[in-house]
């Protein structure tokens, strides 16, 4: 289904960190780690533009008529061109967000998570950030070639087997998934489908927010990263 990476990285690193945070805060470590209002708001404000993002790839031009709705340009030498360039570009921006949440989570991965905890967010920023950056390069969330729409990511970005989190992964060759696009009946079921990863986007967004207006107060959320060192 479409989107499926970025719902399992998102999952991922927010179930590491913040649950965990979750725990030693009902133990009674209210202050366990005092980034982690920073960090969940900065990580909430990247998901809410993949949110946005994800929405808009989909209903800007993506599952519509372009005969119809692009009828008419000089810019471009038919309907269709300007469609293709058009979904392109909101698929581009989905990717250069998605790459700024790894950024982003990544540079606070040290302290959203507990040090004494050894989850999988420690192994998905393994291999000295090496992932991190060659995903960054890597990773496509969408791009129209041939009526077909191609995403591409490394491995990681989906579930694997435990004995696969290694350093092996930054060896191997991104991961191609390609959706037929060909006619507009293909594209709106690729739409539906697809409306149910922005849906679990969206639960995650809203108890990210509950989360931190629950915990951390608006000092906290918008304290200067370097001051807090």
């Amino acid at each position: 289904m479409l989107f499926d990476e970025i719902v399992f990285i998102v999952e991922t690193i927010l179930h590491e960190g913040l649950e965990q945070t979750k725990q030693t805060r009902k133990a009674g470590y209210l202050y366990q780690n005092k980034y982690m209002c920073r960090a969940g708001y900065d990580l909430y404000l990247v998901i809410e533009s993949i949110y946005g993002a994800m929405k808009l790839s989909l209903k800007h031009y993506f599952p519509h008529n372009y005969e119809v709705l692009c009828e008419g340009t000089k810019s471009f030498s038919s309907p269709k061109e300007k469609w293709e360039y058009f979904t392109n570009e909101d698929f581009s921006y989905l990717t250069k967000v998605m790459i700024k949440f790894l950024k982003i989570a990544q540079s606070y991965h040290n302290s959203f998570i507990s040090i004494s905890y050894g989850g999988n967010l420690e192994e998905f920023f393994g291999c000295k950030n090496q992932w991190q950056e060659l995903f960054s390069k890597t990773y496509c969330s969408g791009k129209i070639e041939n009526d077909m729409l191609k995403v591409s990511y490394l491995l990681w970005a989906k579930p694997l087997e435990r004995k696969e989190w290694d350093s092996r992964a930054i060896h191997q060759e991104p991961v191609f998934i390609v959706y037929d696009i060909s006619s507009l009946e293909k594209r709106k079921e690729i739409e539906k489908l697809a409306q149910q990863n922005i849906q679990k986007i969206q639960i995650i967004m809203r108890e990210l927010k509950d989360f931190m207006l629950k915990h951390c107060t608006l000092q906290e959320m918008l304290e200067n990263r370097e001051l807090q060192r």
